[in-house]
């Protein structure tokens, strides 16, 4: 930080490296694995809470319907979620080979998790995560 730099500048521009590069680390980890980060989070939505409407899917991603709807295309072609054909009760869910994939990816997905924020004790990591609440409350 220079001297010249805001603070609250500062504390941004760091976050925003961090989760940069937080994304590409997890993008590198799941490159090998036909699924993206995206993807893995949509397996373990459904796996956790079961069958969903796309824009339910959205709002826990807090990204767009289309965005969804383009990831969601991918997953189905892939065999590893299943969408509902009527148009008012269209939700998708894991397929078996979604639940196999992604219980096949989770520990190893946890364990890059781990890794992240092993330079931080636990004290610390609860700490971040009372500012992060407080910041996206």
């Amino acid at each position: 930080m220079s001297a010249d730099e805001p603070l609250e500048v500062a504390l941004f521009g760091r976050l925003i490296r961090l989760a940069q590069q937080i994304r590409h680390r997890a993008d590198a980890e799941m490159a090998d694995q036909d699924i993206n980060p995206a993807q893995f989070f949509i397996l373990g939505l459904l796996q956790r809470r079961g069958p969903l409407a796309q824009r339910d899917i959205a709002a826990a991603m807090r990204t767009s319907a289309s965005n969804v709807s383009q990831l969601l295309r991918k997953m189905e072609a892939s065999g590893l979620v299943e969408r509902g054909s009527r148009s008012a009760t269209r939700r998708t869910e894991l397929t078996d080979a979604g639940r196999a994939a992604h219980g096949r990816l989770k520990p190893q997905h946890d364990a890059f998790i781990k890794t992240q924020f092993a330079g931080l004790s636990e004290a610390e990591q609860r700490l971040m995560l009372v500012w992060f609440d407080r910041l996206l409350a």
